[in-house]
């Protein structure tokens, strides 16, 4: 049923900084703020438009305050674990080869 499908494009313009508070002494401590002055959502649909123009509207300053309030508190606690976790980050080591001069090009 073409009734449940939809098709269309959308477009986010986000200006995003944080705050970030670190204790090595107390990682649990560790404050990571997030400020999102703006994020601008724009849904353009193919059908029913006006829904999404509002939905839009109506949806980003919901988005805005919760990645304000919720996502510190997230990077707070992954921030916070890894400091506590000697062994971290766990990251895998990349390895970097050189080509050899033979096979060099120089144009």
């Amino acid at each position: 049923s073409s009734f449940w499908h939809n098709s269309g494009a959308s477009q986010v313009k986000v200006v995003a900084g944080t705050l970030l508070h670190v204790n090595l002494m107390n990682p649990s401590e560790t404050q990571v703020q997030v400020d999102l002055p703006t994020l601008d959502i724009k849904l353009q649909a193919d059908a029913h438009s006006w829904m999404y123009e509002v939905l839009g509207r109506v949806m980003t300053p919901l988005i805005q305050r919760s990645m304000q309030l919720f996502g510190g508190k997230v990077l707070s606690h992954f921030v916070a674990k890894c400091l506590a976790d000697p062994t971290c980050p766990h990251l895998q080591q990349h390895v970097t080869t050189s080509l050899p001069s033979s096979s060099l090009l120089v144009i």
